[in-house]
């Protein structure tokens, strides 16, 4: 994807900072980032991205390879911010208007999706990841914001596959699925399980809104997301790579 910015005008000061593994400062040689497990089906990370603070964000790059770019024009952008989540940027929908598309994913028998992100302000109900392929619902949510201290996993919203997510409260998450259950699991160990999740059929996914609408307002730093249910040690590794870069909790059940 060609940079919407000449180098001069970038003053993120961490874009491209890191290289040959997830050291946290701001040198290191080489010059290829690398994701913290091989192989993921999409990788966001605002880290990498050329814009500067309140730049309108046209594209969120997938740095996977894949060319699973997220993406949006007009009002519908979301908003570049530096020094948001433990001094790194973020990308912020304003719970207005703002959302992000990825035309079509393959479907997807089992998966992992890892991020990092921080709730703005609570609007009602709102998608934070969204995958338009489930009938009857029509918009089958990976990821929901269901309460202002709450957020679930797949379209039941229920105790049992709550973790807790606040105002103001930056929080990594792990949400995986497969053909016979979705789990969900955050940063302080809250997590759950319920009913299979997306794995129905190639369908459009979406950040911070459903496809008919219901935009949250919602910050993400980092996505992951790999085609398998990944086990414990490359779970854990995840998790302390957030830990490392954006100070977040490791749970004790990864």
């Amino acid at each position: 994807m060609p940079f919407l910015h000449s180098p001069s005008r970038i003053i993120n000061p961490l874009a491209h900072e890191r290289r040959f593994g997830f050291g946290s400062g701001m040198g290191g040689g080489g010059s290829a980032a690398l994701p913290p497990v091989a192989g993921p089906l999409i990788w966001l990370d605002a880290n990498q991205e050329g814009y500067s603070n309140n730049d309108p964000v046209t594209s969120f790059t997938d740095w996977s390879g894949n060319g699973n770019n997220f993406t949006a024009s007009g009002a519908a952008r979301p908003t570049f911010k530096t020094n948001r989540i433990n001094g790194r940027p973020s990308v912020l929908a304003d719970g207005v208007d703002d959302g992000l598309l990825l035309a079509s994913l393959g479907a997807q028998s089992a998966w992992s999706v890892f991020f990092v992100g921080c709730l703005v302000s609570y609007t009602g109900n709102k998608n934070i990841l969204a995958v338009d392929d489930y009938n009857p619902d029509g918009a089958y949510f990976l990821f929901q914001q269901s309460a202002p201290a709450t957020a679930n996993v797949n379209a039941a919203p229920g105790v049992i596959n709550q973790v807790a997510s606040g105002v103001g409260v930056k929080t990594a998450f792990k949400l995986t699925g497969n053909s016979t259950v979705g789990t969900i699991r955050a940063s302080d160990n809250t997590g759950g399980q319920t009913s299979a999740n997306y794995s129905k059929a190639s369908a459009p996914m979406r950040l911070f809104r459903r496809g008919d609408g219901l935009y949250a307002n919602y910050e993400i730093s980092e996505l992951l997301m790999y085609p398998s249910v990944l086990g414990t040690t490359d779970a854990t590794t995840i998790w302390t790579y957030f830990n490392t870069r954006y100070g977040t909790a490791i749970p004790a059940t990864p």
